[in-house]
C-alpha cells in the first residue's frame, strides 16, 4: 500500500459478480474503497488519470493484512479476484499488516471525492 494516509470511503459489496464490475468498468477516485466479506480492495492510484490501482487486504482480529496489490487495467475480471481471494483464504504468508483510515461509503467526504 503506497498510500497508507488516505481516508477510504468503503461500501460493502455482497458478491464477487458487483465487485468485478465496478472495478473494471469504472474508475474511482483515489478514496474508493469496497469490503466483500473479509476482504477490502482501496483505491491505491496516484490519481484518477492512471491506471486503476487497488491494494487488497483480509481483515483479521480487527487488523487489515495486505494481501495482494492489483492493477485492474491489466486483468480480466471475475477469475482474477476469485484466484485472488482463493489464494488468500489458503495462505498464511502476509505482506504487511497496516492502520487504514476507512469511514462508510454514504457518509464519506474528503478532497478526493468533493
Amino acid at each position: 500500500m503506497i498510500h497508507a494516509n488516505r481516508i477510504f470511503g468503503v461500501e460493502q459489496i455482497s458478491n464477487i459478480e458487483t465487485l468485478a464490475h465496478l472495478l473494471f468498468h469504472y474508475t474511482w477516485a483515489n478514496c474508493a474503497g469496497y469490503q466483500l466479506g473479509q476482504y477490502l480492495f482501496l483505491n491505491d492510484s496516484f490519481g484518477p488519470d492512471g491506471a486503476q490501482e487497488y491494494a487488497v487486504f483480509r481483515i483479521s482480529d480487527d487488523q487489515f493484512v495486505q494481501i495482494e496489490s492489483i492493477t485492474v487495467s491489466w486483468c480480466y475480471s471475475e477469475p482474477l479476484l476469485e484466484a485472488i481471494l482463493s489464494r488468500a483464504m489458503k495462505s498464511q504468508l502476509f505482506l504487511k499488516s497496516y492502520r487504514l483510515k476507512i469511514e462508510d461509503a454514504a457518509t464519506h467526504h474528503c478532497h478526493y471525492c468533493t
